[in-house]
């Protein structure tokens, strides 16, 4: 499982929502949606591709990561580089999106168990290849995948959120005399059943906890201390275990991976270079899939924030890829004379949507009203022609359009303002003092409507959305405020900790079974664990609770619906496009466009083939 926040490039990213499109449900919809993706955008990889031993591809990236350890990082960034050191029990197939195992022998299976404590749950038997080894050649065992779930309970990983998606997790048993054997038990019905057990990055015990410290509480003491009577604030080798996760400098020797890339050098705010592991395990099975094929020597991660800067590095020749957030920069550059001869523009289907996220706890947006009001002053047409030069399509929720579980019956907000005014109005807000900005008495105080719109400072395209929303809001008397940030850490730090009023941000559709309980459920944000914009609904939340264990595909369907149409009702967010992801990378390498975030998947990537 990659979690991430803090969307890479113009926006604020918050959570990964899984997806498990082999399920048999949404065979259909996976079918199509990849001979689409072919296609489009498939440009092939040589069979037989010859790649020098000291092939090496610089990328550039916009941010660093804040950390390499999985339970400890937020950030897309973060998340496109972890998953080429730390693997995944099983995961899914950047080009075609089959599930594969990879540190297991075989993809999991779930029966009911019949007995013991757990009765009528779906219990699982993983057991992991022989092979599989850490980058220090220690073996990957059952302690080290029970070590990876506790880990995610500790403070320090709060903000991964790890334990929430570990919540339908209900227990964890290794087999005494088979190291490589464990089996783990999952709420009945639960619909991610398969992926929970199995889709989650993996971190080796014996060097993070070599004092075995969380081994001696049950997975449940650690998820709910209080009501198992365990004070984890009195036992000292936890509280020094939390403290070093929390320290924890990301030097080459802290950074052990089961992946066939390792960190190789990290120069804060200038680049981070991944190197290949010597003698990998995984080159021992001769597995010819994507997902065991690692051809360059070395990965280089440039950091440039500036994407006009990052362009220049791409002509100079010190960045070999770019991922270009700008549509403008990308159509600029792709019309210079010679850019086709030197360059090639390549273009992806996206698995992200941009919306404008609003703080539903705030005095003001806690009406629906308002939010409602503020969604049909929102210019979105505009964005797409303007901003992104008509590489985007709308989207009314967090499902990708053209799938089966989208609502087509909800059609996008226009831009109304008179209709918007209705709604303001509706709420009683009137311009009582005549300043040309509407006000009412709120909890025993008048109230001006400002809003502020936090933006990040780096991040034209945030800033330009906003001020689109100040335009129009503005003749419905609401004055809208563009609130930069230059730090993304404070950007996430304040979005975390629900101080913000309104911000341009961006989160994950699915194009499979997609469980809405982290980003939009209420006790989600009750845990802060997620849904940071404190949306609070009893009829999302019952039915959010009811599709998390719906058995029959088309009720689930359904289900998804009828969550978009209540969505649509309480306007929370106001959503706004899914862009496609763009890329320039010099002419002679092959850079396949990949179906999971951010396009590319770098180990892939080959000299071109004469």
């Amino acid at each position: 499982m990659n979690k991430a926040a803090g969307y890479a490039l113009p926006l604020v990213r918050l959570t990964l929502d899984k997806l498990d499109p082999m399920n048999k449900r949404h065979s259909l919809l996976i079918c199509s949606l990849l001979c689409l993706f072919f296609v489009l955008f498939s440009c092939g990889k040589s069979e037989n591709a010859s790649v020098p031993e000291s092939f090496r591809v610089t990328i550039r990236v916009q941010d660093e990561p804040l950390s390499l350890i999985p339970m400890m990082s937020s950030t897309i960034v973060g998340s496109q580089i972890i998953r080429h050191i730390y693997w995944p029990a099983a995961e899914y197939d950047p080009f075609d999106l089959t599930y594969q195992a990879l540190l297991l022998t075989d993809l999991p299976e779930s029966v009911t168990e019949t007995e013991g404590p757990w009765k009528g749950s779906q219990r699982f038997d993983l057991r992991l290849r022989e092979e599989a080894s850490w980058s220090d050649g220690e073996p990957i065992t059952a302690a080290d995948y029970a070590f990876s779930v506790k880990a995610a309970f500790l403070p320090a990983c709060a903000v991964s959120g790890f334990a929430s998606f570990f919540s339908n997790l209900q227990d964890i048993r290794i087999n005494p005399a088979d190291p490589k054997q464990i089996t783990v038990w999952v709420s009945p019905g639960y619909m991610l059943a398969k992926e929970l057990v199995s889709n989650f990055n993996l971190i080796p015990r014996h060097n993070y906890d070599p004092e075995d410290v969380l081994a001696k509480y049950s997975l449940a003491q650690l998820k709910d201390p209080q009501s198992t009577g365990v004070d984890l604030g009195q036992d000292t080798a936890y509280q020094a275990l939390d403290q070093y996760f929390q320290l924890m400098d990301m030097t080459p020797d802290n950074i052990v991976g089961s992946g066939p890339y390792t960190l190789g050098d990290w120069q804060s705010k200038q680049y981070l270079a991944l190197k290949r592991v010597d003698d990998w395990w995984g080159d021992q099975l001769k597995i010819r899939k994507p997902l065991f094929e690692a051809y360059p020597e070395e990965i280089v991660y440039q950091i440039i924030s500036d994407e006009q800067v990052a362009l220049t590095a791409l002509k100079d020749g010190s960045v070999d890829v770019a991922m270009i957030a700008r549509p403008d920069n990308y159509i600029a550059t792709q019309q210079e004379p010679g850019a086709t001869d030197k360059f090639t523009f390549g273009h992806a289907s996206n698995s992200i949507y941009m919306y404008i996220g609003m703080n539903n706890q705030h005095p003001i947006l806690r009406d629906a009203e308002v939010r409602i009001a503020l969604a049909y002053s929102m210019d979105v047409d505009r964005v797409i022609s303007t901003l992104m030069n008509g590489l985007a399509q709308r989207t009314v929720g967090p499902f990708m359009p053209g799938s089966p579980n989208y609502n087509n019956d909800l059609k996008p907000i226009p831009l109304n303002i008179e209709e918007a005014l209705k709604h303001l109005n509706a709420a009683g807000w009137t311009d009582s003092n005549r300043d040309g900005t509407v006000d009412k008495m709120i909890d025993g105080r008048r109230i001006e409507c400002v809003l502020p719109v936090m933006v990040s400072a780096n991040s034209s395209l945030g800033q330009n959305v906003a001020l689109i929303l100040q335009e129009n809001a503005a003749k419905i008397g609401i004055r809208i405020e563009l609130d930069p940030i230059a730090d993304n850490s404070t950007l996430r730090q304040r979005l975390g900790t629900g101080d913000f009023v309104m911000a341009t941000m961006s989160n994950s559709p699915s194009v499979g079974i997609y469980d809405p309980y982290q980003s939009w459920h209420s006790q989600s944000f009750k845990d802060n664990t997620g849904n940071v914009i404190g949306f609070v609904d009893p009829e999302s939340d019952a039915i959010i609770d009811s599709l998390r264990h719906e058995e029959d595909p088309q009720q689930l369907i359904d289900e998804y619906r009828q969550f978009q149409a209540e969505l649509y009702k309480e306007q929370p967010v106001i959503f706004l496009v899914i862009p496609e992801v763009l890329f320039i990378h010099r002419k002679d390498y092959e850079v396949r466009p990949s179906v999971v975030k951010p396009g590319i998947w770098e180990p892939a990537i080959i000299p071109q083939q004469q």
